[in-house]
């Protein structure tokens, strides 16, 4: 009977040790998993946090190549105002008055396209004179006058403000200048 006392005790022992081990198993088994899950959290944050980097960074470089582009827009517009106040300056001077009045002479002051004789301008035909300011540096009035493209005859037309409109230089004024 002690024997089989003793068996008792044992397979009783030997049952709870299973128990134990088996919940020692399960233990280790939900912080395995736990540990995996966290991994993959960790992951998932990881990759979520790279990707508003990566949206941060490209919001970032869109906005210096907006303001890049901003930056360009505003120098090209200094630069357009100074050229044309250059032209005013150089519309101002006597050789200009004088250039314009031969140019009028030549073409009997009608429109080399029309004839018409009335609301005529002179044009700088062949270059513009925005192009020949800026092609040049021109930026003062020694510049200006020792500057022969200018005052090139051959480079002015006597036109009617219709076929003048017409002109690209013309057409580059109406497309690039801001109305006040």
């Amino acid at each position: 009977m002690l024997a089989l006392g003793i068996v008792v005790i044992v397979v009783i022992a030997s049952a709870y040790c299973v128990l134990l081990f088996i919940d020692y198993l399960k233990n280790v088994g939900t912080r395995i998993e736990k540990r995996l899950e966290d991994s993959a959290l960790k992951r998932a944050l990881r990759r979520q946090e790279a990707e508003a980097t990566r949206a941060q960074k490209e919001a970032k470089e869109e906005r210096e190549k907006e303001y890049r582009e901003y930056e360009a827009q505003l120098a090209k517009e200094a630069e357009r105002a100074a050229i044309e106040g250059r032209i005013q300056m150089i519309r101002d001077m006597p050789a200009y008055r004088d250039w314009r009045n031969a140019i009028l002479r030549r073409d009997n002051h009608r429109c080399i396209v029309c004839g018409a004789t009335g609301n005529i301008e002179v044009d700088h035909r062949h270059e513009s004179i925005y192009s020949i300011v800026r092609r040049y540096k021109i930026e003062n009035v020694v510049q200006a006058y020792e500057c022969k493209e200018l005052w090139d005859l051959n480079n002015g037309a006597v036109l009617c403000k219709n076929h003048h409109e017409q002109t690209k230089s013309s057409r580059y004024r109406a497309l690039h200048t801001t109305p006040n």
